[in-house]
């Protein structure tokens, strides 16, 4: 997460997911922030004109009037956090620096500690094989085995932000899958595949948010949760569950 994305469009589906969410678990973020790389040239995902989107769901209409009262010239994070968008959610807000990595993941850890779900809201998602781990880019991105940490730690889902890639929908989600459910999490037991969802965001620009549950039943919670908010979308919709 970057200062200058703060109150974007993909803040919107982010918030909005996570408001609905919040009904029925306690919330922790982890913004993996970044500040602004000097190879990172993107404008991508600096939209802020909601109009377009028409809902009339009250949690859509909270989220918009608030998101709009942020400085479009001086967008952060801490302005984000500051709207309270998430009752008693918790924020990690510390950078993410790639020579001291593994102190600010324990850091992270620590500060995620007690929450039932935890949010990963890297710039670019889940680590890639053209990014090699602790590299420069690399702290745009989630590291595999640090979503098993979350889940060891007490979290009963962790749900990661992730660009979509030039593959076909069914595969790219299907490659996701597979590499989380080598994750270990406890005592040699990896992540479940068929605890595994997503939910899709794309208007404007495609955003996937990767649901990891360590359970049956909040699986199940979740799901009816993510079916119930793509109900009755229509052709052009805000969300939408993916083909996989």
């Amino acid at each position: 997460m970057q200062d200058r994305y703060a109150g974007d469009i993909g803040d919107l589906g982010k918030f909005y997911l996570l408001r609905k969410l919040q009904k029925s678990f306690k919330i922790g973020i982890n913004w993996y922030y970044t500040p602004k790389l000097d190879s990172d040239n993107s404008n991508e995902g600096e939209l802020r004109d909601f109009s377009k989107i028409k809902k009339s769901d009250k949690d859509y209409v909270e989220l918009v009037e608030k998101m709009q009262t942020i400085d479009k010239n001086n967008p952060s994070v801490k302005s984000l956090k500051e709207l309270k968008l998430i009752d008693g959610a918790e924020y990690y807000s510390d950078v993410v620096e790639r020579k001291t990595r593994v102190d600010w993941h324990n850091k992270s850890l620590k500060a995620m500690k007690g929450f039932e779900i935890v949010f990963l809201d890297p710039d670019n998602g889940l680590l890639c094989k053209s990014v090699a781990q602790g590299s420069e880019k690399s702290v745009k991105y989630v590291y595999y085995d640090e979503i098993g940490c979350y889940l060891k730690n007490g979290a009963k889902a962790v749900i990661v932000y992730n660009h979509r890639c030039r593959k076909k929908e069914n595969a790219y989600f299907s490659d996701i899958f597979d590499n989380l459910s080598n994750v270990e999490i406890k005592d040699g037991h990896k992540i479940d595949r068929a605890l595994i969802q997503a939910i899709v965001f794309p208007r404007f620009s495609i955003r996937d948010y990767i649901i990891i549950s360590k359970d049956i039943d909040t699986h199940e919670k979740i799901r009816e949760i993510l079916a119930e908010m793509v109900k009755g979308e229509g052709k052009k919709p805000f969300c939408r569950l993916p083909n996989i």
